[in-house]
């Protein structure tokens, strides 16, 4: 019963606290999901999909209508997307059975691509890694340490490769780097916080004695360590 799919005439909101989750139901609306490991399974997305977690996966059955954000630690897509994907990770994979309609934009330790990408490609990397197999219809952009080995006819346009240059900084640099790293994740849990409250009111109804009323000192101690 369990993985029986059924059918949202809504925008779909979760926000798990679970180990893993897994989103069956064909969503005719935009999704927003926050959580540790998350499994798209749905046969059909018609609207947008933006996820925020540390595992996700796009199963192969899965068509997404509308455009995909995604930022995560890990990223597989093994599905059909028909809009732009923006993804952010540590390893991203784009899987052999995935095929891309439109533009995607990465950013990653490592990029790995398999799968179809119909239109460009956009990337800034560590490490890419395309497979023999994989096909880029039109354009890759990409910058990274090292150029990549693709095998020709692979990318069907042209490749644009710029290398990224890691140039050496004092230590006053790296402090800031350092600041402006810790306000910007302050921000990023915080809006997560906020948005998994909003999706769950569960949530909120338990956190808000042990979080809400120290929230403000608890960043201020963070702050100062």
């Amino acid at each position: 019963e369990e993985n029986m799919k059924n059918s949202v005439h809504d925008n779909f909101y979760k926000g798990s606290a679970e180990a893993s989750y897994t989103l069956n139901d064909h969503v005719y609306g935009n999704v927003f999901l926050a959580g540790n490991e998350l499994i798209i399974n749905s046969d059909y997305i018609s609207g947008d999909l933006f996820v925020a977690g540390n595992n996700i996966t796009i199963k192969e059955n899965t068509v997404i209508d509308g455009n995909v954000y995604i930022a995560g630690q890990e990223i597989n897509i093994e599905g059909t997307l028909y809009k732009s994907a923006y993804l952010v990770g540590k390893v991203i994979n784009i899987k052999e059975n995935a095929t891309l309609e439109y533009d995607v934009f990465m950013t990653g330790d490592i990029l790995e691509v398999e799968g179809i990408i119909s239109r460009s490609m956009y990337a800034y990397t560590g490490k890419l890694v395309v497979d023999d197999n994989a096909s880029i219809e039109r354009n890759l952009y990409y910058e990274a340490n090292e150029k990549a080995e693709i095998k020709d006819g692979v990318v069907k346009g042209k490749v644009d490769f710029r290398q990224i240059v890691v140039e050496e900084k004092t230590t006053s640099e790296i402090i800031l780097e350092y600041a402006i790293d810790l306000f910007q994740s302050l921000i990023f849990t915080l809006a997560v916080f906020l948005v998994i409250s909003l999706m769950s009111n569960k949530f909120v109804y338990k956190s808000q004695e042990s979080i809400g009323k120290h929230l403000l000192k608890s960043i201020g101690i963070g702050l100062f360590g």
